[in-house]
């Protein structure tokens, strides 16, 4: 079966089109996450979805700090209780299930030479993965 699966929940986020640029699947196979260009999760749930094929959900990573950083890696915790977000910032976010914030990762201080002294990431993150 092939089913083209829609951006947004109405017409208005429709017309925002941005480019997918992550993807990560829950691992009982319900829901699909889609990262985009401008820094939005979109969430399909499979068990939930009509004919329409749109999404439920879309919730932006950034919104507080008020940037829109694309999405570089999205990946689901083995349970597939809580995903993982980075963007090209350097605080990657983990989120629940229902894209609700439960984590921000620290930013490091990027004026300090000796990395050891200080914790985070001094620059903008490229993947984020979990661990077994």
């Amino acid at each position: 079966h092939v089913a083209i699966l829609a951006g947004g929940t109405s017409e208005e986020d429709s017309s925002k089109a941005s480019v997918a640029t992550s993807l990560s699947i829950d691992p009982a196979g319900s829901r699909v996450i889609v990262g985009l260009s401008n820094g939005r999760v979109v969430f399909w749930d499979f068990g939930g979805m009509d004919a329409g094929h749109r999404c439920f959900k879309t919730i932006e990573v950034d919104a507080e700090v008020g940037n829109q950083c694309p999405l570089v890696s999205l990946s689901h915790s083995n349970t597939g209780d809580r995903f993982i977000a980075a963007s090209t910032s350097a605080t990657p976010r983990i989120f629940d299930r229902d894209g609700n914030q439960v984590l921000e990762l620290d930013k490091g201080d990027v004026y300090v030479v000796d990395m050891n002294r200080t914790s985070g990431h001094t620059a903008q993150v490229t993947g984020a993965q979990w661990h077994p």
